[in-house]
């Protein structure tokens, strides 16, 4: 929950990411507390249940950032699905708005598969959120798992219309479609989803484990698999990866929400003393003195206890550059072309910043650029009227086109879609140096955002800015 209340960028996927498993783990909400600007979880939903329905298309679909852009199928049914659990529980949602958002994902469902390649996966979302929300006709869902349950291309589409296939009132048709998913658990094809195995896995335990309640106890038929078979291979799969994107964030939540309910009371033994029996988490935050001397917990239960440990902190030395995946490079040049001296910039000087790099990758990525700046500079807003634009310095080599591009206070970001035929890419903007001093440059980051093993980051510098004469 922390990790994703500070990635602080608000696209379609990242705000419902953010509030989606607020839904469910609002005790976690409580505990880390202060997060964002609304008062608690329940504000928070709120605003991103308002922030999305900003990002909607006139004809009910919904762009990534904004409703100027296409519409994207996998997207707008992961916000409708949202949307469609916060009113379930009673949170306030725009009528108009959301009617015409499924009809929309009505309107795609019926079109199918006539495109030369059909989106299989955003069609088995947009049939569960249908399903999910009472709408929609029956016969397309069945239809639609005869003809494509088949070739579904991810374990979470498969899951997604099964689930779809239970609120039918088709149990047996779900079985098999279950099934289907597990299978697909270890063979994902690279679909635009934003999603990972991880993310498959996670999703396909809440969808189980939400249509286990739905069959009234019964138990479905998950491939050969217990429930409880799947959430251990879930967690073990967790542990092996460093970096988590914010999908994966989510459905975790999501999946540790819809396994922990009705689940029995744990008793831990922490350095000596043993609480209360309790069925909610546990978080412990040792002062420094604990730490120096350690802490010893046990658990004096017999049920399995899964534990974490979150250490935040600043690294004493300067982190290093690194690239898995991504090339990346930053120069700071003058107005004419000329490579700046950053040991002597002078206040008032206006500068060039060029991010260059490529993805020798075979794979599509989702990259964001972030470049934070250092004390001293700020962001000249090339989108001013009597402000110049780096698009008028013709020493510059051909930009990219990003998706989305921020100038905040505190840094630069472009969004980019790369892939086959823009492995490189290039971005820039102009700074000012306002503020003498002498500071640190941050380094720059770039990374998938839904593949985050793929990054690099440039190395740290120093940066002098002198005061004008």
């Amino acid at each position: 929950l922390r990790a994703l209340e500070r990635y602080p960028y608000g696209c379609l996927e990242q705000t419902t990411s953010r509030a989606l498993p607020l839904l469910y783990v609002a005790d976690a909400a409580v505990v880390w507390g202060g997060m964002g600007t609304a008062p608690g979880h329940k504000g928070r939903i709120d605003e991103a249940i308002l922030r999305l329905f900003e990002m909607q298309r006139p004809d009910g679909g919904f762009g990534l950032w904004a409703p100027s852009e296409r519409a994207d199928l996998w997207l707008s049914a992961y916000a409708l699905d949202f949307v469609t659990r916060a009113k379930a529980k009673e949170y306030r949602v725009p009528d108009q708005a959301y009617a015409a958002g499924l009809r929309w994902l009505d309107d795609e469902v019926r079109q199918g598969e006539r495109g030369k390649t059909p989106d299989l996966a955003g069609l088995a979302y947009a049939h569960y959120v249908l399903a999910a929300a009472g709408v929609g006709n029956p016969a397309e869902t069945r239809y639609f798992a005869d003809r494509a349950g088949v070739r579904l291309p991810t374990a979470m589409a498969s899951a997604q219309l099964a689930a779809a296939l239970v609120l039918r009132g088709e149990p047996e048709l779900a079985g098999i479609q279950f099934g289907r998913a597990v299978h697909k658990i270890n063979a994902r094809e690279d679909v635009d989803d934003y999603g990972s195995a991880l993310r498959d896995l996670a999703g396909l335990v809440v969808l189980a484990a939400e249509s286990e309640r739905m069959l009234k106890g019964g138990g479905g038929d998950w491939g050969g698999r217990t429930l409880a078979k799947l959430v251990e291979d879930l967690a073990a799969r967790q542990t092996k990866i460093e970096a988590l994107s914010p999908q994966e964030q989510a459905w975790l939540l999501m999946a540790a929400a819809a396994v922990g309910r009705g689940g029995g009371k744990m008793m831990l033994t922490v350095d000596g003393w043993t609480g209360e029996p309790q069925a909610e988490p546990l978080y412990l935050r040792p002062s420094d003195a604990q730490m120096a001397l350690g802490l010893t917990y046990d658990n004096a239960g017999k049920s399995v206890i899964w534990h974490t440990a979150t250490t935040v902190g600043i690294p004493l030395a300067e982190t290093p550059p690194a690239a898995e995946g991504f090339t990346l490079t930053r120069g700071f040049y003058t107005l004419d072309g000329r490579p700046a001296d950053l040991g002597a910039v002078r206040q008032n000087d206006t500068l060039v910043v060029l991010i260059e790099g490529a993805a020798p990758t075979k794979i599509r990525h989702r990259a964001l650029i972030v470049d934070l700046l250092p004390g001293g500079f700020e962001i000249e807003n090339a989108r001013l009227g009597d402000a110049r634009s780096t698009a008028e310095m013709a020493w510059l080599p051909t930009l990219s086109q990003a998706r989305h591009q921020e100038y905040r206070d505190d840094r630069f970001v472009a969004a980019l879609d790369i892939g086959e035929e823009n492995r490189a890419f290039a971005v820039a903007y102009l700074v000012r140096a306002v503020t003498p001093g002498s500071y640190r440059l941050p380094a720059v980051h770039v990374e998938d955002m839904y593949k985050p093993q793929y990054r690099a980051r440039t190395e740290m510098g120093r940066l002098t800015v002198l005061p004008r004469d």
